[in-house]
């Protein structure tokens, strides 16, 4: 945890805004039982970008 908040203050809008988006969303669809096809056109979306 050391580094990372090390990092995150160097770099706090980008890697830690997105880490906590990224376990957000993922806590989300799994508390709403999103399937794969629905996260992926989703996160299209959210991303702007396909994986």
């Amino acid at each position: 945890m050391r580094y990372l908040s090390q990092v995150g203050e160097k770099n706090c809008t980008s890697l830690v805004q997105m880490m906590a988006s990224g376990a957000l969303w993922r806590g989300y669809a799994a508390n709403n039982v999103i399937t794969d096809g629905a996260m992926a056109e989703a996160s299209t979306l959210i991303l702007g970008k396909h994986h």
